[in-house]
């Protein structure tokens, strides 16, 4: 075999090994980004938000809420265990959808939608770099705690939709189309839809920390460990 052929063929079998563990983990990592950002509407209140987030929200106010603040890191651990950094990206990305599921848009919903649709993107991106990167047994565990979790927890508080309360199930439509984008490419799209509306949240490590002081009010020095200090400035 010639040597350009050899090269040609080492290649190959190398994007076939990196691909195998995203493929694997692929439908996996479509339905958790759907979870995660399915839409709680109530017909009053159109900027209201994921039923994740309140969900969580609700957990933290009972009186067990320390506990139920252990089980959200728990949750969360076996992912920052396996990618870190990418996990605390995939965290400050997932602030930035709660958010910006709030904010008024005024006469330009159409740009809060285009915005949503760049975070489930990124998401997507970041789980996929977690997958890509980490080892097959201690991603699949990573991965398939942070689904249950998300999946009990959003059963426990919206297990029936009352009249008031109806699913937004549209996103499940894109389960299929989910495309990769680097970090600075989401700021970048992200960047494109400013104008006569709220600016955008960038993927700059500022939304997680603005869900952190939430956090830190139940547990300050559980999450000092696994995100670090955060600031006091408001």
């Amino acid at each position: 075999m010639k040597i350009q052929q050899l090269i040609t063929a080492l290649g190959l079998c190398l994007s076939q090994a990196l691909a195998g563990p995203v493929d694997k983990f692929e439908p996996q990592i479509k339905s958790i980004v759907v979870d995660l950002t399915e839409h709680r509407f109530i017909s009053d209140n159109p900027a209201s938000g994921t039923k994740l987030n309140d969900a969580l929200h609700m957990n933290l106010h009972e009186p067990v809420a320390a506990q139920n603040t252990q089980e959200f890191y728990d949750a969360i651990d076996p992912l920052l265990n396996v990618d870190k950094e990418n996990t605390k990206i995939f965290m400050d990305i997932r602030a930035a959808h709660e958010d910006t599921m709030r904010d008024n848009f005024g006469a330009h919903p159409e740009v809060r939608a285009t915005r949503l649709r760049v975070y489930q993107n990124a998401m997507y991106s970041r789980l996929r770099d977690i997958v890509q990167d980490g080892d097959g047994k201690p991603v699949e565990e990573a991965l398939n705690t942070l689904h249950r979790y998300a999946k009990s927890l959003i059963n426990k508080h919206f297990n029936e939709a009352s009249e008031s309360q109806t699913l937004d199930r549209s996103s499940s439509k894109t389960r299929g189309s989910f495309e990769y984008r680097t970090t600075g490419q989401i700021n970048k799209d992200l960047a494109k839809t400013n104008g006569d509306v709220p600016q955008a949240r960038l993927i700059d490590g500022t939304n997680l920390e603005a869900f952190g002081k939430f956090l830190i009010s139940h547990a300050e020095e559980q999450y000092k460990l696994r995100f670090g200090p955060v600031s006091k400035k408001e």
